[in-house]
């Protein structure tokens, strides 16, 4: 069975990246000012939109700049890790940590997917 495509870690990942988008921008509210965090919440989710590979599966499959896998792949660890910081930043240590335990927790799921990614996308 393919995990990476299976609904229940489609919905996993749903909410990690609801959480690598809110997370950053509800750090930067805080840190610079609300129009900060509107701006980073919002950037964050445009290149995670804008950004992507053809033929993916755990999205609609279609992209506005086609971007090889391996590129994605780490724009995407980077993304979700970058929301674990903030989540550490804003003050919350052990939520961050299963925040971290729920991120790896999704990619040894997606084990086909990342490997799709890493060796067959261009």
């Amino acid at each position: 069975m393919r995990y990476g495509s299976h609904p229940l870690n489609l919905a996993l990942r749903f909410f990690l990246e609801l959480t690598a988008w809110f997370a950053p921008g509800w750090w930067a509210w805080h840190r610079f000012g609300w129009w900060a965090g509107i701006i980073l919440g919002v950037a964050l989710m445009a290149i995670w939109v804008v950004f992507a590979v053809r033929g993916d599966e755990s999205r609609s499959g279609k992209t506005v700049v086609q971007t090889p896998g391996r590129i994605r792949l780490i724009l995407e660890v980077c993304m979700f890790l970058f929301g674990v910081w903030t989540v550490r930043a804003s003050g919350y240590p052990d939520l961050a940590w299963i925040l971290l335990a729920v991120v790896i927790l999704h990619h040894l799921f997606s084990a086909d997917r990342l490997e799709w990614l890493w060796f067959w996308q261009p």
